[in-house]
């Protein structure tokens, strides 16, 4: 699901297989409950966390970070660096090249290619 970078406002479900894909849904499928919508707890902390984080690995391109809220605020479960860019495009609806995070891809990758030489 989107998230909204400044607000920590939830948006649209969907999922990572079969029609679920290419689904968006405002409430969760099992549950019925609201997604869409809803306010992230410890927002801010959960960006400075993620910052934080992935300063500590910055020699990768880009790595998906899994957390959740707890009373105490947020914790990290799982990093991951595989991340599944066809999953990215249908949560925002758009090619990866058109979002922020192809731009931040396209920059690390040119800072990391090497000039080609003819001779």
């Amino acid at each position: 699901m989107p998230i909204d970078l400044k607000t920590g406002v939830l948006g649209p479900l969907t999922g990572d297989q079969g029609y679920m894909l290419v689904s968006h849904m405002e409430r969760h499928p099992a549950t019925g409950c609201q997604v869409s919508g809803r306010h992230l707890p410890f927002w801010n902390e959960m960006v400075q966390l993620a910052k934080r984080t992935h300063q500590a690995f910055a020699g990768r391109a880009i790595m998906m970070t899994d957390m959740i809220c707890t009373e105490n605020g947020p914790c990290i479960i799982d990093l991951d660096t595989r991340v599944d860019i066809d999953v990215l495009q249908a949560t925002y609806q758009q090619p990866i090249a058109k979002s922020e995070l192809g731009k931040q891809m396209l920059n690390y990758l040119e800072t990391m290619a090497e000039p080609l030489r003819l001779d």
